[in-house]
């Protein structure tokens, strides 16, 4: 070891609690379940946006459509994007607020984009 990195052919099987980690040990089950546990509320979160894109495109869509305002709203959505992520990133707060944010600010962007371009061509 050189500076305390590991070269290989420097560890050996005894340097490792492998009990611990087996398909026998004692801490399989619990290692599993909670890691169960954690994909699920993971794909719960981070699902957030796409819901709320797919439930609120086709009217926020049509309000669009009805109101205008299409060059308001790809202004502001980019910025709440950009927020978002900010916060995501550099803060430590509960993601479902930042998710959230994500969705709406996604759902706005593409309900003015798409619509945009028969528009332009």
């Amino acid at each position: 070891m050189i500076d305390g990195i590991l070269y290989r052919g420097q560890l050996t099987p005894n340097d490792v609690h492998w009990d611990a980690w087996s398909a026998s040990g004692a801490c399989t089950e619990t290692f599993c379940r909670r890691l169960s546990e954690a994909e699920t509320q993971t794909s719960v979160i981070m699902s957030i946006p796409y819901i709320i894109s797919a439930v609120l495109s086709p009217p926020l869509g049509y309000m669009i459509d009805l109101y205008g305002m299409r060059a308001v709203i790809s202004a502001i959505a980019p910025m709440v994007l950009i927020i978002v992520h900010l916060f995501l990133g550099l803060t430590t707060v509960s993601p479902i607020g930042p998710l959230i944010g994500q969705g709406l600010a996604y759902t706005g962007f593409v309900s003015v984009l798409w619509p945009s371009v028969p528009l332009v061509v």
